[in-house]
């Protein structure tokens, strides 16, 4: 039987005809259930965009805390790197020091690379320290295209003939999709790959950072160390002072005196900064101190304790002696050491005659409703100590330091969703201003 030559071509042609468009109908498919799939996906991508804008918000709220120090931004993109919740919980360690009792709501140099641990970070590529904080936070959390890791696999090239015939159908129809912008910047394609991808990417590897305290010298912590060393001072003068008073001339008491109380003084002291040197940061603390032992003990134990070099200190002089308080904030000085230190120009110890809040007083007497004496009595204890001891006990009532002028919290209004900005220094002032000392919390000396 011979060869139907017609019989093959026309059976050749429907078969490719039918080859062809099947494959046609296989890139219409699949088209199709991209586009379908870029619909699914930008709604992750969206959610993954707003993750990354909340942590560049964190982040930027860190940096304020973290100021001028020089690893600043690089700090708060390895909080980023190394967890999705790390750069919050960064934010939220610095706040908390920030708002610790005598740090006004800032953090130093010091302060931070104490507070926060971060390794050595080799080999960082220089892009990602040049790059934003949003772009960077947008390409950690999976919601920019340059995270999308494409495969590497190449495309084989199809010949016009072969595309004629229907080959490489698939392949046009992902050029197609490459092109196509969906929304966000971005393509068909890069929607749908990069909803493939993993939602957070640690770009800087091997990154870690540990969270340290900052302690802090606060007002209970003062009271406790007024208290203790007005005490020792008093014993050591009750000891002595009969025979002091039976075998010294009257002009060498006072300095007699002063020598015991200050001996009495400098172990307890010294004992306490051992214990905890952030007291040499506490003004109440220093001014204690300075008025006790002298402004030249005070200067020793800043340069022993490392809390100031003799530079640093004859720099805050400027010329002159600075007082506790100027060296205990890092400032210039501004008023001459207490009388009765040394140098001063009072005979007798300042630990004599200073008075101290942190003993309380006597409670507020009781009275009946006829007892007209005790109401006046009553009367009087409120002229001198109402608002600043406690009524019941005589214990003093603890202010805390005045709040910085932009210090501010948030409270819920009657209107649901809405707050409203509450001044802490303007609170304070209303319920402190007059019976306490912004500075240390205690309440102002009595008026007799």
């Amino acid at each position: 039987m011979a060869f139907d030559w017609k019989d093959f071509a026309a059976a050749f042609l429907e078969g490719t005809a039918e080859n062809i468009e099947r494959r046609g109908e296989e890139a219409r498919t699949y088209e199709k259930e991209q586009k379908e799939a870029a619909k699914r996906n930008a709604e992750v991508i969206r959610l993954r965009a707003a993750r990354a804008k909340q942590a560049a918000t964190y982040a930027r709220k860190a940096k304020m805390y973290l100021g001028s120090h020089k690893e600043a931004d690089m700090i708060v993109k390895a909080a980023m790197s190394a967890g999705p919740a790390e750069i919050e919980t960064l934010y939220e360690k610095l706040e908390a020091a920030a708002n610790q009792p005598g740090q006004n709501g800032k953090l130093g140099v010091d302060d931070i690379d104490t507070l926060i641990n971060m390794p050595e970070l080799p080999g960082v590529d220089n892009r990602y320290i040049d790059m934003g904080l949003e772009d960077f936070a947008m390409q950690t959390y999976g919601a920019s295209k340059d995270s999308i890791i494409r495969s590497a696999e190449e495309q084989e090239e199809v010949s016009l003939v072969g595309q004629l015939f229907g080959f490489g159908a698939k392949q046009r129809v992902d050029e197609r999709l490459g092109e196509q912008q969906y929304g966000m910047g971005m393509s068909i394609s890069d929607i749908n790959d990069l909803a493939e991808q993993d939602e957070y990417q640690n770009i800087i590897k091997d990154t870690s950072l540990t969270y340290g305290t900052l302690d802090r010298f606060v007002v209970d912590d003062y009271i406790k160390f007024d208290a203790v060393l007005t005490k020792a001072m008093k014993d050591a003068l009750d000891a002595n002072e009969k025979i002091i008073d039976a075998i010294l001339e009257p002009e060498d008491k006072a300095a007699k005196k002063k020598q015991l109380q200050q001996s009495a003084a400098d172990g307890l002291i010294k004992a306490s900064v051992d214990q905890d040197v952030s007291l040499l940061k506490s003004v109440p603390a220093t001014q204690r101190i300075a008025a006790i032992m002298g402004q030249d003990y005070l200067d020793q134990l800043y340069i022993d304790n490392g809390i100031f070099t003799e530079d640093q200190l004859k720099e805050m002089r400027g010329g002159g002696e600075p007082t506790a308080a100027a060296a205990a904030e890092g400032g210039a000085s501004a008023e001459p050491a207490a009388e009765g230190a040394e140098g001063g120009t009072g005979a007798e110890p300042a630990a004599v005659t200073t008075p101290t809040a942190t003993e309380g007083v006597t409670p507020r007497p009781k009275a009946k409703r006829r007892d007209r004496s005790a109401k006046l009595k009553q009367r009087e204890w409120d002229r001198k100590y109402k608002g600043k001891y406690e009524p019941d006990t005589g214990k003093p009532i603890l202010a805390g330091p005045r709040p910085a002028l932009d210090e501010y919290r948030q409270e819920p209004t009657i209107v649901a969703g809405r707050t409203r900005s509450v001044s802490l220094y303007t609170e304070w002032m209303d319920k402190y201003g007059d019976t306490h000392d912004p500075e240390t919390g205690l309440p102002l000396p009595v008026e007799e």
